[in-house]
């Protein structure tokens, strides 16, 4: 329930390469989140951040408002 009802603008930021919560996860949060806001970083695994830290940078900017 918290992140459906949050008023908070949300960016799901996904290395779909992952395993673990990688391309289904992405799946399941566009199921339950309407208008969800994803960044999908198809050749990035479950650290993306670590793999390539320039793509995640990008992917947070703009940020939402």
């Amino acid at each position: 329930g918290a992140l459906i009802e949050s008023p908070v603008p949300i960016r799901f930021i996904n290395g779909l390469l992952d395993p673990i919560s990688g391309a289904h996860m992405v799946a399941r949060y566009r199921e339950l989140i309407r208008n969800a806001d994803v960044v999908e970083l198809a050749d990035l695994g479950h650290y993306p951040h670590w793999e390539s830290p320039d793509h995640v940078l990008a992917a947070c900017s703009p940020w939402p408002s």
